[in-house]
């Protein structure tokens, strides 16, 4: 009985351990996801300047930056000298380790099509679905098109004001391609690029807007924030009002749902709108899962908020800064569990979740002006006012990208070495 009982037990331990291989192959064990959580928090919050050199083209500040979604290889600049280039992060064969941009345009140019923005370049963004369109905004009330294999404009839309703002789809499963552009004016308007024509107006605020983004979750969800400090949320198949707003002091209970029909009203002149920030919204950001919102405005505050409540989550991100009056970058990790703030001539690193501090970042001569996170290969790039674009990666000393300092004062002789001096460091280059 004592030895059946035995190998009863050990049958039922090994089909335990086969059951426990088996969804963690499939993803479903809760220690393994848990871990997998922590690592990619770790190496989220662990970056280091990466060695690889990009030699950038812009003689004045780098305003926008964007990673592809698809591979996370190739780089996307705009700078204030209306320049646009493109970069290979990777590159193999002769262009490895030099760092030259892949194409460059800019206002000078005399082929028809090729001619960049007449001032600068706020906004670039890639086509979620491939490579081979992307899509720039500038001061100079132009939403250009391109084709990146002819390096021509597909699309040329005149908004009649400045862009400040520009937002695609970022779900490659969008039915829809609309561009939002946030315009110096209060009003956002939507580009259709199959039509090629300016589709529709949303109209709700009452100063410039200065920042848009799209849902990942719910493909027809825009938020917009603009100067006065209101961030709205619209549903572009009802664009008569927005369907609801953000408040401050709105953490409990919020005054309407996003899904829920009919829209709010437009605020009316002499009344009081309610306010996400005290000062310029100056970035909006939704987490990978669409289920939270991330906005940074000119009061020095970051709010996380619940998307489908509209309520502030109260999460405390100390010692922000932020006198910005212009849009600019603010990354989130792939896991939602980083957020990226872009500080003075710093990029600041805290929890998404509970707003502790990780670190900072800080390698420009200047002020961080824009920055991108690759979710693929789970790196930051930044752009300055020292004109100079850094990318950063997981500080990991097996991996080439990240920066490994000798340590001179340890002696790194063994007796393996004959013929050689004793005495003699041996650095790790």
């Amino acid at each position: 009985e004592t030895v059946s009982t035995q190998s009863t037990g050990g049958y039922a331990h090994h089909m335990k351990l086969l059951r426990r291989c088996h969804a963690r192959e499939l993803g479903q064990d809760r220690a393994h996801r848990r871990l997998r959580r922590l690592v990619c928090k770790h190496q989220s919050s662990s970056l280091t300047m990466a060695d690889c050199l990009i030699q950038s083209p812009h003689g004045q500040p780098v305003r926008a930056l964007d990673v592809d979604s698809s591979e996370g290889r190739y780089l996307l600049s705009g700078g204030a000298d209306s320049t646009v280039a493109a970069y290979d992060l990777y590159p193999t064969g002769d262009r490895a380790g030099l760092g030259e941009p892949l194409f460059t345009l800019n206002k000078q140019s005399d082929a028809p099509g090729q001619c960049s923005h007449g001032f600068s370049v706020t906004a670039v963004q890639w086509y979620a679905v491939d490579t081979g369109v992307f899509f720039t905004g500038g001061m100079d009330h132009k939403v250009k098109v391109w084709d990146t294999n002819a390096l021509v404009t597909i699309a040329d839309f005149d908004t009649g004001s400045k862009v400040h703002a520009l937002a695609a789809p970022s779900n490659p499963c969008c039915s829809h391609s609309l561009l939002a552009a946030g315009l110096d004016e209060p009003t956002v308007r939507l580009a259709d690029p199959r039509s090629k024509t300016c589709v529709q107006k949303l109209i709700g605020h009452r100063t410039a807007v200065r920042a848009v983004c799209w849902s990942p979750r719910s493909e027809f969800l825009l938020a917009s924030g603009c100067s006065e400090g209101t961030v709205l949320f619209w549903d572009v198949r009802h664009t008569q009002a927005p369907v609801s707003h953000l408040d401050q002091f709105s953490a409990e209970s919020a005054a309407s749902r996003v899904q829920e029909f009919p829209p709010e009203k437009p605020h009316r002149r002499g009344t009081r709108a309610a306010l996400a920030h005290n000062g310029c919204v100056t970035s909006l950001k939704f987490s990978s899962d669409g289920l939270s919102l991330v906005s940074a405005g000119a009061d020095n505050r970051v709010r996380r908020w619940d998307v489908y409540k509209c309520t502030n989550m109260l999460v405390n991100y100390r010692g922000t800064i932020n006198k910005s009056r212009s849009s600019y970058g603010m990354c989130l990790s792939n896991d939602g569990q980083v957020l990226y703030h872009l500080c003075g001539d710093g990029v600041q690193m805290f929890d998404c979740l509970t707003g502790m501090k990780a670190g900072e970042l800080k390698g420009h001569f200047g002020d961080v002006m824009s920055c991108c996170y690759s979710a693929t290969r789970e790196e930051l790039v930044t752009g300055g006012t020292d004109c100079q674009i850094l990318t950063w990666r997981p500080a990991d000393p097996g991996r080439s990208g990240g920066r490994k300092r000798p340590r001179v004062e340890q002696d790194a002789w063994s007796e393996s070495d004959e013929g050689e001096d004793p005495g003699a460091l041996h650095l790790p280059y």
